[in-house]
This record gives structure tokens, sequence and C-alpha cells, in this order.
């Protein structure tokens, strides 16, 4: 902001889970000229090619059927990490992600690629 540059917050990523603190900061970063939004708008508005870090994590709470009979003991879980790209514009976004799955059970090892195409979709607004 000092040296012509925007500042943007990423509001429903702030880290406090005080309301109180929230409504005394926003007055003050608001005078001193920080753009406040929510971090998918500030994504998808000033997103072109962005290096990312992917985490995912799974734990299934029931267990498999077969034939309509459980499977004792067959719940899924794991948890990655990696490396990932996403690029677009304004309305279409495209994420590629890759995932080093670690901690796995009952599901098969290895490294995960996922590709994923977004797309924005217009909402009605409502007359009041």
């Amino acid at each position: 902001m000092g040296k012509g540059l925007d500042a943007y917050v990423a509001i429903d990523a702030s880290g406090t889970f005080s309301e109180t603190k929230r409504q005394v900061g926003l007055p003050g970063m608001l005078q001193a000229g920080v753009i406040v939004s929510d971090h998918t708008t500030l994504k998808v508005t000033n997103l072109r090619a962005v290096p990312t870090t992917s985490c995912s994590a799974l734990q299934q709470t029931t267990d498999h059927r077969i034939n309509g009979l459980d499977v004792p003991h067959s719940e899924e879980r794991t948890s990655g990490i990696g490396p990932g790209l996403q690029f677009g514009g304004r309305e279409t976004w495209f994420r590629l992600n890759s995932y080093i799955e670690t901690d796995v059970r009952n599901r098969p090892t290895g490294i995960k690629v996922t590709f994923r195409i977004s797309k924005a979709v217009p909402t009605l607004r409502l007359q009041q």
C-alpha cells in the first residue's frame, strides 16, 4: 500500500475465532486501504497460474458392504500432501494436484493425481 501495492485480506481465512476481534479489526483495515473479501473470490478474480500445496485426508466411518453384508474393519483411511497448480480466469479455472499418500489403511497406496475443471455459475438476485 505504501509502495503502490494493493493489500488483500481473505476475511474468512483470518486467524481469530473471536467475533469481537474481527469487528474491531475490520474498520482499521478498511481505513488503511485494505481490500477485504473472501478467499474464493480472491482466488477467482486474481488467479492466473498459482503453484499450490495440496492436502487431503480421508477417514471412512462405516464398513464396506458386499451383498448386503458388512465387511468388518474395512474402513479406509489416508492422508496426503503434494504439489499442485491452479490456473484460470474469472469464470473457469483448472486445478492439477498430486498427493503422496501416507498412513494408508484398507486401500491401495501410492501417488494420486487429480485434474479438476471448475466453472462459476451466475446466480439470480431476487428483487426486494
